[in-house]
């Protein structure tokens, strides 16, 4: 291997300067020896080994040296790394392991080189394997194929796929030993983004490869069929029309001149189609023609259909172009409002409506040749979505237009009327307030009910989705007072009644009686409802003395429904009554019970 001397030095820097900006055939032609040929076949190591990348390639005869060009990790960045080499290979010792590298070589002879060659790949490769080279195809109908280069130190490689370039991706296959793996179960015409990584039975997985996208395309549509052409039906126009063609996105026109009593050749009049009906109006009255229609896919355009003969008279009734800019409103109360752009000529304009975009489309009754260009529509249904089209009718209604494209519109109810006689029930002693109002007006398909601690403070919702006009809350504390509102609801909100206030009472417990074991004095009582605890008042008199009403002391306030009053005097009458208590509130003392203790 030659490497620089000073006489090279500034035949050198030519070569980088023309390294950089692409220069042809070194030298000037008309004192300098003619450039040698290309050089070729040229190969660089791939991971053979951990620290150089070895060149080779194939002697060009007129040369007398060659030149090395290095890009590094991608092919935009060449610079010139060696001159005056005059063996077939070369040895590039300043690599980084695991990086990619790019090699071209060009040929001199004296002051004239050739333009570089063909690029080469090479890398020196350490620990797992490295990222492959992966490609995957963009034109193939109903596959897609992933190729990638063989990674050094690599027993088997796995791909993985994803529908965004970020991912998340899923693994495809794995356990893969050759280079290619196909795809056959991507949707058409979309981006799928493809991933490879080598595994090594003894170093690992290594790195993923950068993510490279793929497309399958379409098959190729059917061959249009059932095309016919309007044969002196208008005037100013033939109208084609053909069967819709599955998997087509697209279709072509092609029309021949009349030749005798058959077609000529034919010609492509129109393309990028999404109808299935075109009318040509650059036909001469009077004149007969041949038209053809194919169909088109990403994958490739159909055979041409059965032709169909068409022509345009002089005197025949007129077709307009369908109405454009149809639109119809979107949240209005009760009605659809439908407009469109006037079309010249037009006497008059009918309104379809379906209930689906590609439904059937049907006459609304009262919207058939109406003067103007709107027309207010009462929907079978509100918050329904709703499908218009419009068509245009020529002088003396003798000919309707092709429906225009679809506009889509809905109606909403008015807001539904503030619910009425709002009432919630005061002073009831089971714990539950029961709130009632009337039916709004209009429409309103559920009622909610909120509740707030003050009339001015925040009403929190309780309740929703009710149908009946009434609820119990049993959410409260006995004896506190709540505020209530009633918000009625349909598809365009919420009205609410004024506040009503409501609230419960503690009950005077029921079923006090007292029983006497030993010196004690046993009582029981029934619970109620909201109460925390029971106050017990008690007094005694003589054996046959009644209670006196201002001899009541307080004896304990107690959770339970069951006290037992111990130690209690001989020889005398024992009195109780008791009440309900909670934080808020109490009851009125029930009546006495009265046991002698003997």
């Amino acid at each position: 291997m030659k490497r620089l001397t000073p006489a090279f030095s500034l035949f050198f820097s030519l070569i980088i300067v023309c390294a950089s900006i692409g220069c042809k055939d070194g030298g000037d032609n008309s004192t300098s020896k003619i450039a040698p040929p290309v050089p070729t076949g040229l190969q660089a190591t791939e991971g053979v080994y951990k620290d150089k990348v070895d060149i080779t390639w194939n002697a060009v005869e007129e040369a007398d040296s060659y030149i090395i060009y290095k890009s590094i990790d991608n092919k935009d960045q060449y610079r010139a790394i060696a001159s005056g080499v005059v063996e077939l290979s070369y040895s590039d010792n300043t690599v980084t392991p695991n990086r990619h590298y790019f090699y071209r070589v060009a040929a001199a002879n004296g002051d004239a080189w050739s333009q570089p060659s063909a690029e080469g790949l090479g890398y020196a490769h350490v620990g797992p394997p490295i990222a492959p080279l992966v490609e995957a195809t963009t034109d193939v109908i109903g596959k897609i194929n992933i190729t990638w280069r063989q990674t050094p130190q690599t027993d088997t490689y796995k791909v993985l796929r994803s529908t965004k370039i970020a991912g998340p991706y899923a693994q495809l296959a794995d356990g893969l030993d050759v280079l290619s793996y196909e795809d056959s179960s991507p949707d058409r015409d979309i981006k799928y983004y493809y991933k490879v990584v080598g595994i090594s039975d003894v170093e690992g997985e290594g790195k993923e490869s950068e993510a490279v996208y793929g497309i399958s395309l379409q098959e190729v549509p059917q061959i249009p069929e059932n095309i016919t052409a309007t044969d002196g039906s208008y005037e100013n126009m033939v109208e084609i029309t053909w069967n819709s063609s599955p998997l087509a996105v697209s279709y072509r026109v092609y029309r021949a001149p009349d030749n005798g009593g058959s077609a000529g050749e034919y010609i492509l009049i129109a393309g990028n189609i999404t109808t299935e009906y075109f009318e040509d109006t650059t036909c001469n009255p009077g004149e007969t023609y041949y038209y053809k229609v194919s169909a088109l896919s990403s994958g490739g355009e159909s055979e041409l259909g059965t032709e169909a003969i068409g022509k345009r008279i002089t005197g025949a009734p007129v077709q307009l172009s369908a109405p454009a800019n149809v639109s119809a409103t979107n949240g209005e109360y009760d009605t659809i409002a439908v407009s469109w752009g006037e079309v010249e000529g037009a006497v008059g304009y009918s309104v379809y409506r379906s209930d689906s975009i590609g439904g059937t489309y049907v006459l609304i009754p009262g919207a058939n040749k109406i003067a103007g260009t709107s027309y207010t529509d009462t929907p079978p249904a509100l918050v329904s979505h709703y499908f218009y089209k419009v068509t245009s009718w020529s002088a003396g209604y003798s000919a309707e237009s092709r429906e225009s494209p679809a506009a889509e519109g809905y109606a909403m109810p008015q807001l539904p009327g503030v619910p009425g006689n709002v009432s919630a029930t005061d002073d009831r002693e089971d714990g539950k307030i029961v709130i009632t109002w009337n039916a709004s007006a209009g429409v309103v398909d559920t009622y909610k009910v909120y509740r707030a601690e003050t009339v001015d403070g925040t009403y929190n919702l309780i309740a929703s989705g009710l149908t009946a006009r009434t609820y119990t809350d049993t959410a409260i504390i006995v004896g506190k007072h709540y505020f209530y509102k009633v918000g009625a609801i349909n598809a365009s909100g919420e009205t609410m009644s004024a506040a009503e206030e409501g609230n419960t009472v503690l009950a005077v417990p029921t079923g006090l009686s007292v029983s006497q074991s030993g010196e004690s004095m046993i009582l029981t009582w029934n619970s109620v409802v909201g109460a925390d605890a029971y106050l017990i008042q008690h007094q005694y008199t003589l054996l046959s003395g009644s209670p006196n009403a201002n001899g009541w002391k307080d004896l304990v306030t107690v959770s339970t429904l069951t006290y037992t009053h111990a130690n209690t005097k001989n020889s005398k009458n024992h009195h109780y009554r008791i009440k309900s208590v909670n934080s808020i509130t109490s009851s009125a003392f029930s009546g006495h019970v009265s046991k002698n203790n003997y």
